[in-house]
């Protein structure tokens, strides 16, 4: 009897174990995450002009023919651009951030005619634009 008994005793122990393990090895599931929304850049719009004009001819007659124009952020360079002298306009896609920038007008060469504009420090704001005039007056030139 001690035998059937023991067996019993065991076989409950077991069904006990087993059923347990069940009930503790449960699944939960959630919907992901939704991802977190994209980054708008921002623009930087610079407008120039020329001894207080947007004339073509200025740029020809001071050999201009390109703005090139770093922008710095608080890491170091974090775009440059190159835009028609002739154009007098162009807006630049930046990351929401503090920045700096520099603007010169430059020949065919790639060759300074100008001396180089610091543009005030400023902030680009997701998804607006910020337009910045940049003048170079006749003193700028070389």
């Amino acid at each position: 009897m001690l035998l059937i008994h023991s067996f019993g005793l065991r076989a409950v122990l077991a069904t006990t174990i087993v059923a347990s393990g069940l009930l503790a090895c449960t699944v939960e599931t959630s919907p992901p995450a939704p991802a977190p929304a994209p980054i708008v850049d921002g623009t930087l719009a610079l407008d120039w002009t020329i001894n207080g004009v947007t004339d073509p001819n200025q740029c020809s007659q001071s050999v201009s023919v390109s703005l090139v124009v770093d922008v710095f952020d608080s890491a170091g360079v974090y775009a440059d651009q190159e835009a028609p002298c002739d154009a007098f306009a162009t807006d630049i896609a930046l990351a929401p951030s503090a920045y700096t920038a520099k603007a010169k007008l430059v020949d065919g060469a790639g060759n300074p005619r100008t001396t180089t504009i610091d543009l005030n420090p400023f902030t680009i704001v997701e998804g607006t634009t910020l337009r910045v005039p940049v003048e170079f007056p006749a003193s700028s030139f070389y």
